[in-house]
């Protein structure tokens, strides 16, 4: 878990290099931004090629969100970041029933122009197994890795 986090942080305080200011963004991103997600704080935007993510918080079920938008205000992709608790029942029930001794640690909902799945990391004492999972619950592992000792 402590290298999950690590990984984690290590990957924003790498990505905080490209961050730029919210007024350095295209005035239609920012205003299509504002206007879809209000509750937003703390939003960071990063230039990424041709396009812009916008990191934040939502204070209202305090999730972390990434949305991708190209210069044109249009979302090419949105990911939610979670706990098991507010994973939907029916892929949490899914989850939980074909890896009965392994605990969720970690939930990323992504939607794009391919569809909506579910980024799931599981874990126990011996391994992380993350997954990709779809609306209708059929699960791929992405990969296994084992903990050191």
């Amino acid at each position: 878990m402590k290298r999950i986090i690590f990984l984690c942080l290590l990957v924003l305080c790498s990505a905080s290099i490209f961050a730029t200011n919210l007024s350095d963004a295209p005035e239609k991103v920012l205003k299509i931004f504002h206007r879809d997600y209000p509750e937003a704080h703390n939003e960071t935007v990063y230039h990424i090629g041709d396009s812009y993510m916008i990191y934040f918080k939502n204070a209202n079920d305090n999730s972390v969100y990434r949305i991708y938008y190209n210069k044109a205000g249009n979302i090419l992709q949105t990911m939610r970041y979670y706990s098991a608790e507010e994973l939907i029942p029916f892929i949490r029930s899914r989850v939980n029933t074909k890896y009965k001794n392994k605990t969720i640690s970690s939930v990323t909902d992504v939607t794009n122009d391919s569809g909506h799945f579910y980024q799931i990391v599981i874990e126990d004492k011996k391994s992380w197994i993350y997954l990709n999972v779809d609306e209708k619950g059929n699960m791929v592992v992405e990969k296994k890795l084992h903990k050191q000792k």
